[in-house]
């Protein structure tokens, strides 16, 4: 199934089954080409054993180790060294992305209750801007800063 679907934007179980918000779902017409069932409507009610497929275990202890791993940055805001935050920036986006290519981000209503991502990605937004603007200094053009500004 992962091979089929490619890069659509699809979040995708375990065992296979892809589920888009409806802006994003590509063509009927292309998903029953692919031998897929196609069905389409809104979430009532999300059984816990879902939600553990959409958001497993492995991408909680993932989601924790990088807490734990990254929030005594949150400390230094605006102590660092120039290099020092640059080293620290390129590392926390470093495990971040890679958390993210093994676990794409899960809508709140897929989420667990006790669910880790969400606290890791407000600690990643928090700590990366506070980053930045130590690891640049004042050598970004105001466009650059712009765009980097808006991540996350």
């Amino acid at each position: 199934m992962q091979k089929m679907l490619g890069e659509t934007n699809a979040l995708q179980t375990q065992s296979g089954v892809a589920l888009w918000p409806q802006a994003l779902a590509p063509k009927r017409g292309y998903l029953e080409q692919l031998g897929c069932m196609c069905f389409s409507g809104g979430l009532d009610r999300v059984p816990s054993w879902a939600k553990t497929e959409f958001a497993p275990p492995e991408a909680e202890t993932m989601a924790k180790r990088f807490i734990e791993k990254f929030s005594a940055l949150a400390a230094f805001d605006g102590e660092l060294l120039q290099l020092d935050a640059m080293v620290a920036r390129i590392l926390i986006l470093h495990d971040w992305r890679r958390m993210l290519l093994r676990y794409p981000v899960v809508p709140s209503d897929l989420q667990p209750d006790e669910w880790s991502m969400p606290t890791a990605h407000n600690l990643i937004a928090k700590t990366y801007k506070s980053l930045l603007g130590q690891s640049e200094g004042d050598t970004l053009s105001t466009k650059t800063q712009e765009i980097l500004d808006a991540r996350f």
